[in-house]
C-alpha cells in the first residue's frame, strides 16, 4: 500500500542526493587558451608534471589515463597510443591515441 510522504521529509531526503560534483569551467576562447598554452610553457615544476601538461593539449585524455600511461602501451613507429580497455571509462574497448609528431618531443 502507497502513502504520502510529508513534505518535510521529502526535503531531507532530496538534500541528501546532491550532486558533489564541482563545475569546471571550460576555457573556449582562442586568446584564453593561448595564455594556458603559454603559461603551460612557462611552468617550472617537475619534469614528469612539465612533460604531462605539454603532452594533455596534444592527445586529449583524461588526467588519470595519462598517469596511468606505461610505455608499452606505445607504438612510436607507429605514433599510436593504445590504452587498454580495463583502464578505460567503459573498460570495454581499448581507446586508440594517434600521437602528432609534437608529442615526441615531450617524451
Amino acid at each position: 500500500k502507497l502513502r504520502r510522504v510529508s513534505s518535510q521529509r521529502k526535503s531531507r531526503v532530496s538534500s541528501s542526493w546532491k550532486s558533489t560534483a564541482r563545475h569546471r569551467p571550460a576555457i573556449i576562447e582562442p586568446k584564453a587558451f593561448g595564455g594556458l598554452l603559454r603559461a603551460v610553457g612557462g611552468y617550472d615544476g617537475t619534469p614528469e608534471t612539465c612533460a604531462a601538461l605539454k603532452l594533455l593539449p596534444w592527445v586529449f585524455v583524461r588526467p588519470g589515463e595519462l598517469r596511468a600511461a606505461e610505455w608499452s602501451e606505445i607504438d612510436f613507429e607507429k605514433s599510436l597510443w593504445t590504452i587498454p580497455a580495463p583502464k578505460t571509462k567503459t573498460k570495454r574497448i581499448p581507446h586508440l591515441v594517434y600521437l602528432p609528431p609534437q608529442t615526441v618531443a615531450c617524451s
